[in-house]
């Protein structure tokens, strides 16, 4: 009910049918009740149920991380990041009352798309270069082991403490980058430090350490 509830209400700022500046949290949670009760009086609405993986897919790419398993780390870091991205597009296109096509068309571009003329498009400024590049990184290093897996990963071939540098600088990389594009979504809808915002984001997951990178 709890989520519902923070859906309802983001729906509701997006939509801007409330100014989330305007109200209490508790004003706010009655004005989603009531939203969510007028629509399951609505005979007609159908709902679709949306499981959302982005926080789960943070942590599974930690936890890889953490043992020592980077090239699956980078594959879900790479799967959060998109997951982050689609959120933007898809929270920006209410805001700009574009119609769930459109909203699914943005969706299915490239990443290299999403975070250039796509964002610049929806937002009206470019992302931020270094986190564009951070997330662009990501994403090649999932990519090089989803499709070429086979391949030797060239860190294997470095000195060890060049390998152990690189791969603590990527996984910083990625961390910034998510941690970043989360920030901006998460803005969307509320001001950072508020119990608006902090509600309707949810609880955070605390960032874990990169592991023993001297395994």
């Amino acid at each position: 009910m709890e989520a519902a509830l923070r859906a309802a209400a983001r729906d509701l700022i997006l939509a801007g049918e409330v100014d989330p500046t305007a109200v209490s949290l508790e004003e706010l949670r009655a004005l989603a009740k009531a939203d969510l009760a007028e629509s399951l009086e609505n005979d007609d609405l159908q709902f679709e149920m949306v499981v959302d993986y982005t926080d789960s897919t943070l942590h599974e790419a930690r936890t890889f991380v953490d043992n020592g398993r980077y090239e699956f780390g980078f594959v879900f870091y790479g799967l959060h990041i998109e997951h982050l991205l689609n959120r933007a597009i898809r929270d920006r296109s209410k805001q700009l009352a574009l119609s769930e096509s459109e909203t699914v068309e943005l969706m299915k571009r490239s990443l290299y798309d999403k975070t250039g003329l796509t964002w610049k498009l929806l937002f009206g400024s470019d992302m931020p270069l270094e986190i564009a590049q951070e997330i662009r990184d990501t994403a090649q290093r999932r990519n090089q082991f989803a499709h070429y897996k086979w391949q030797p990963n060239p860190d294997q071939h470095m000195p060890h403490d060049l390998r152990k540098s690189e791969i603590e600088r990527a996984t910083q990389a990625a961390e910034r980058g998510a941690a970043q594009l989360k920030e901006y979504v998460d803005s969307l809808v509320a001001d950072a430090a508020t119990e608006i915002h902090d509600w309707i984001n949810g609880p955070r997951l605390p960032r874990s350490s990169t592991g023993d990178l001297d395994a």
